[in-house]
């Protein structure tokens, strides 16, 4: 019985689980939140997109389905690629993007991309 005790792996620490709350733009500017999914088996992605006024009214959405994504990456930014242009085809010109991708908000903040115009991006 010992010997079976001693192969027991010790307890892993609980990853620390972050609450994110929606917070409203400011008045008369919109938010763009997107998310993505990725299948590595099938190379396949999908994404969803809501976009909000100050007040939390949902303005439009939207949900889309990818083939040929290479990586989750990819698809976090397919995600970003089409809020955008759902805001602009809503005639929005004063947009937030909010994406749960650290690496994709990370490189938006970095290089304040033309396609990203005016937005901020959290994780």
């Amino acid at each position: 019985m010992e010997d079976l005790i001693s192969l027991k792996q010790p307890a892993m620490p609980k990853a620390q689980v972050l609450k994110a709350k929606w917070e409203r733009p400011e008045p008369n500017w919109f938010k763009v939140n997107t998310d993505a999914s990725f299948d590595q088996s099938s190379c396949t992605g999908s994404v969803g997109i809501v976009i909000r006024d100050h007040a939390g009214r949902v303005i439009g959405g939207a949900a889309r389905w990818f083939d040929d994504v290479s990586d989750a990456m990819t698809a976090e930014a397919l995600a970003a690629k089409e809020g955008l242009e759902l805001a602009a085809e809503l005639g929005l010109n004063k947009i937030l993007l909010e994406v749960d991708c650290q690496a994709l908000s990370n490189w938006g903040r970095s290089r304040l991309h033309p396609l990203l115009g005016v937005c901020a991006s959290t994780y």
